[in-house]
């Protein structure tokens, strides 16, 4: 898989490595509802990491679409959504691959738990 696919696969949440175990998202997290989350999200620019390391940029616009770019100038672009407790994207060409995964918020930050289990940290620009 090339770092643009799993950068884009990363925004989907479902670009944890193999080898990740499921991890717990902190005890004192909160569980944002809908509304919450867009507002943290729309509009803002975010690094994603995890306990590995840097994953890209990420802008959420306010019409409901991202751009991901890493460091090696690749992007991805696609649609992106809220659900009470979920964060939900779909990359474009990717249309019938919608993604949803649990999300948290601590120490006002977005967690979001990618589909292997690994948690991505969105941390604001």
């Amino acid at each position: 898989m090339n770092k643009l696919s799993c950068l884009a696969v990363a925004l989907l949440c479902a670009a944890a490595p193999s080898f990740a175990a499921t991890e717990g998202f902190p005890s004192d997290a909160t569980l944002p509802r809908a509304s919450e989350l867009a507002s943290r999200l729309t509009g803002k620019a975010f690094v994603a990491k995890t306990k590995n390391g840097e994953l890209g940029r990420h802008e959420f616009n306010d019409m409901g679409s991202f751009v991901v770019a890493n460091g090696n100038g690749q992007r991805a672009i696609g649609n992106w959504r809220a659900e009470d407790g979920k964060f939900c994207s779909r990359v474009k060409g990717r249309e019938r691959n919608l993604r949803c995964s649990d999300a948290r918020i601590h120490q006002d930050r977005l967690l979001v738990r990618a589909n292997k289990g690994e948690l991505i940290t969105f941390e604001p620009r």
